[in-house]
Parts: C-alpha cells; structure tokens; sequence
C-alpha cells in the first residue's frame, strides 16, 4: 500500500519562486494580483516552501531545468534537507513543467518515471 503518493508539480511558494523575480510580464504567471491579498506571502499556509518539513516522509522532488517552479523545488529541497529530511532533487536539463507527462515520447520523462519506481521501491522496503 502506497503511504505517500507522488504528487506532481505542487505549488511551493508565493513568495520566491523566479515567476516573482522576472520583469518579463507585470503580474505573475497564474497569479491573481490579489493574492496574497494583503497577508504575509511567506506564511506557510500560503507557501509551502517556508513550511517546516521536521518528520516528513523521504521526498523526492522533479523538475527540469526549464520549469517555471525551480526555484521553489529547490527551496523546498533545501528546506526539507535542513529539516533532517531524505530528500532528493533531479534537475533534468532541456525539460519544462510536468515534462513527467510525456510519458514514452521523451526519454527524460521515462527515465524520471524510472527514478520515481526506484524511490518507491527504496522507501516502502520493496
């Protein structure tokens, strides 16, 4: 019995993602221009990334180096690792958001399915 599905491309942070950063359009990208709405856009109930990640379960988080949230995989790798978490970030280079979808057309979005039967098969003693 799986324990703890993988989830693919989460939301990680309101607050520090590069789609904050960038000047290339006035609002975020898939942003509502009132959210946060006045509150505290660092507040882990917003971003996650800012979440303590103490007795979390190993993780293994995905993205390609094309991907519009990684920098949010990579705050939350980190924060996750300085929590004491088994934790493990890929970056695969040349790929874009959720390229896991692509299944058998890209061997990187193969070759990350394999990663994630391996890391299922390491933390559920298989």
């Amino acid at each position: 019995m799986i324990r703890h599905p993988p989830i693919f491309s989460p939301l990680y942070s309101s607050a520090a993602s590069d789609v904050y950063k960038r000047q290339v359009v006035s609002t975020p990208v898939g942003v509502d221009t009132t959210y946060p709405n006045g509150l505290n856009a660092k507040t882990p109930y917003l971003s996650p990334s800012f979440g303590d990640y103490a007795g979390f379960p190993p993780m293994l988080l995905q993205a390609g180096d094309l991907e519009v949230l990684l920098s949010d995989s990579q705050m939350v790798y980190d924060n996750a690792i300085a929590h004491g978490v088994d934790c493990t970030l890929t970056v695969y280079p040349g790929m874009f958001h959720v390229f896991q979808g692509s299944l058998d057309l890209l061997p990187e979005s193969r070759a990350a399915w394999e990663e994630v039967g391996a890391f299922l098969a390491r933390v559920m003693g298989e």
